[in-house]
């Protein structure tokens, strides 16, 4: 939300996102408000003067611009918007009084030494916001969230005692009307009753609801972490093992792009936030603290977070092990009847306040979603969509099935395809941005047969499981997600499936193949000495399966002579799977925050292994027997 009262009694704007609205407004601006600009800052002072800054868009990070009337009633404010500094915003008070707050430093007027603290060094303490109200009343809320201020009503004090605040703006014409804003995205204000009905249409957000595209189509692991900067130019595409990226110029977060391992999850926000994850650790820039105060606050707790969003106007989602938190989480984050929150696979902030989050049964929630970028969205059973900040038709998206679809400018297109592991020809849609077509993602995770297994002998239906364990297995795959199908191979003690023996299951309580036929894969019955600890091992490569060898995946054996082998092709739940290239030996579970273990090709592997833990993550769907010496 963005808010300034005038100086002139019933002088105001408001914005939420492109939505914005203003009255008695000098006219000089008005010609600029009637562009329709997404704004990230305004304000008013005597004698018509006003200061607004645009949002980042179109190939800009953002103009500002100050009315020739700050030249006569605040001269050091024309003087610093002639310099080289960025303004980020201004408050302007009577008699000349003024804060400027630059992407350098704080200035202030010499009178308000008392508003702008300083360290021992000189330097101001950096502000999230200042404000001159009603007879001499002004405040300010410092980065850490410390307030201070003179002159405030009960009424104000009251209101900024209640949580955090991010931006507070007072009226210079009561003291009483006040506009504030906490770091959770809530407001609470006080204004004149003609203005209440605008303000609040303003501030009311409408919902858009859109049911998965596609939602029985094959479900693989998410491949490519995609960020949009704040800035034009700016963003990352990851296939888990590389990088690629523009625009970047903070050495702390391109030293960690380049660090060796799978990179889980990073996200950009304004003014320098970011956020990283790899394996077990997590960063935060230290600019996340003044940009973003409530991500920082949670990020500092003990709990573990798996992603985070940044929007504009320090708005944000964090995804932790416990818990979802959001600024105006109760419009854009749903409760279920308990009252614990809906889980989301994703979430994203675009330009002009757009957002959009995909639940974990692919219900997608937005607001403000450009036709371009919804039509996108609804095309399939979205698993991961990231919206642009500085362009309302840019996105990329990644399906469950592992394809993509994006429309980015043209110059990515490169990084962007070969990290991908494809080559797209995509469709011009104008001069300067590209999008692809749904394109395979890098590394999707399809359950494969290697060319010397086919043709297959017979591929049969299951034995249903009972009844009680499918339900188990469905409950655990509807809660945690992103279900495969992977291969499983084991030791067959009889015939079963061979020609003329049919698919009577044996009485033989050592025969595996038939025992996890009749009643499921059991934890219980796992070796102790695989790489990644007693669990049950799969692979989405059916030679790996076929090597024979005592591999954790599993390996096709018969103990009775039999021209044919068997092999499973089993619904396995992976949910979040912790990749890694490292053993675990004696481990019981994933690490915190995870639902399996997928193990990476590579030195120790030379195909992958995907190992879960819990019995209901996995059913056996097909057997299927191949003549071992095809």
């Amino acid at each position: 939300m963005l808010f300034a009262f005038g100086r002139s009694e019933g002088s105001y704007y408001i914005a939420n996102g492109k939505r914005n609205y203003w009255k008695n407004v000098p006219n000089s601006l008005a010609k600029h408000l009637n562009k329709n600009y997404v704004l990230q800052a305004i304000s008013f002072g005597v004698g018509d003067t006003w200061f607004f800054r645009e949002a980042p868009r179109d190939g800009t990070n953002g103009s500002y611009c100050l009315s020739s009337a700050a030249a006569v009633y605040y001269p050091c404010v024309q003087e610093i918007y002639q310099s080289d500094e960025a303004i980020n915003w201004v408050a302007f008070g009577p008699r000349g009084q003024y804060v400027v707050d630059t992407q350098e430093q704080v200035y202030h007027s010499n009178t308000d030494k008392e508003i702008v603290r300083q360290y021992e060094d000189g330097d101001a303490v950096p502000l999230r916001c200042a404000s001159f109200g009603y007879e001499g009343a002004w405040v300010c809320v410092e980065d850490d969230g410390v307030i201070r201020s003179s002159g405030l009503s009960a009424k104000v004090q009251a209101a900024l005692g209640k949580k955090a605040v991010r931006n507070v703006q007072l009226s210079a014409n009561s003291s009483t009307t006040f506009f504030i804003e906490y770091v959770d995205g809530q407001t609470e204000w006080s204004m004149p009753s003609s203005w209440c009905s605008n303000i609040e249409s303003i501030e009311n957000i409408s919902v858009r609801l859109d049911d998965p595209g596609a939602p029985g189509e094959q479900s693989v692991s998410q491949r490519i972490i995609f960020a949009f900067g704040h800035k034009t130019g700016e963003f990352c595409i990851s296939n888990g093992q590389q990088a690629r990226w523009r625009g970047i110029d903070d050495p702390d977060a391109t030293a960690r792009l380049k660090r060796a391992g799978t990179m889980q999850a990073f996200s950009l926000g304004e003014n320098g936030a970011w956020f990283w994850r790899q394996g077990g650790s997590s960063s935060l820039s230290a600019a996340t603290k003044m940009a973003y105060p409530e991500v920082w606050r949670i990020c500092g707790s003990d709990q573990e977070i798996n992603w985070v969003a940044f929007g504009p106007q320090g708005y944000y989602i964090i995804d932790t092990d416990s818990h979802i938190y959001a600024s105006r989480s109760d419009t854009i984050l749903r409760n279920y009847k308990s009252g614990k929150r809906v889980p989301l696979r994703c979430g994203s902030f675009g330009y002009g306040g757009a957002w959009v989050v995909v639940e974990d049964d692919g219900v997608i929630r937005s607001s403000g979603l450009s036709p371009t970028v919804l039509k996108m969205v609804k095309v399939g059973n979205v698993r991961n969509v990231q919206l642009s900040i500085t362009d309302p038709d840019q996105c990329y998206i990644e399906y469950m099935d592992g394809t993509s679809d994006w429309r980015i400018p043209k110059r990515w297109h490169d990084d962007v395809s070969l990290t991908e592991g494809n080559l797209p020809t995509p469709s011009t849609a104008s001069n300067n941005t590209n999008t692809g077509g749904r394109v395979p993602s890098a590394h999707t995770r399809r359950a494969s047969i290697q060319q010397r297994l086919v043709p297959i002998l017979h591929l049969l239906a299951p034995h249903r499981s009972p009844a009680p364990t499918q339900t188990a297995h469905q409950a655990y795959a509807k809660r945690i997600g992103n279900e495969q199908k992977l291969w499983h191979a084991t030791l067959r003690r009889c015939k079963l499936g061979d020609e003329g023996r049919g698919l009577e299951l044996c009485a033989d309580a050592k025969c595996s193949l038939c025992q996890i036929i009749r009643t499921g894969f059991k934890k219980r019955f796992s070796l102790d000495s695989g790489m990644f600890g007693k669990g049950i091992y799969t692979s989405t490569t059916s030679s790996k399966i076929e090597l024979s060898v005592l591999g954790a995946a599993g390996y096709s054996e018969n103990s009775r002579a039999s021209k044919y082998k068997a092999i499973l092709l089993n619904n396995v739940v992976v949910g979040r799977a912790y990749e890694t290239n490292k053993a675990m030996v004696g481990s019981t579970a994933p690490p915190k925050g995870f639902n399996s273990v997928c193990g990476l090709p590579g030195s120790a592997l030379k195909y992958d292994e995907t190992c879960v833990y819990d019995d209901d993550a996995i059913r056996p769907t097909y057997l299927i027997l191949y003549d071992a010496k095809a």
